[in-house]
């Protein structure tokens, strides 16, 4: 059970992306609080929510013009891709 747990951490700490928004949680968390930690955490989970819907949103507008336009049927073009 000792080295399950060992190994459990030890992929845990391998798994967590140190970037500049972890340090960033990591310094709020030491510094105010925990749960400014936590709201630090929740407002990047936002923010990098709200880029992938933005992206989404990209794509289709540029996807859907394209589809129409060649007057291909657009579920053959989604299994194909």
């Amino acid at each position: 059970m000792i080295l399950f747990s060992k190994a459990f951490l030890l992929g845990w700490m391998v798994a967590i992306p140190i970037g500049p928004v972890g340090f960033l949680i990591i310094q709020r968390s030491i510094k105010v609080g925990s749960l400014a930690g936590v709201a630090s955490g929740l407002g990047a989970a936002l923010a990098d929510g709200l880029f992938g819907f933005l992206a989404a949103i990209g794509l289709a507008a540029c996807w859907i013009p394209a589809v129409r336009a060649s007057r291909i049927d657009p579920a053959i073009t989604m299994r194909a891709s």
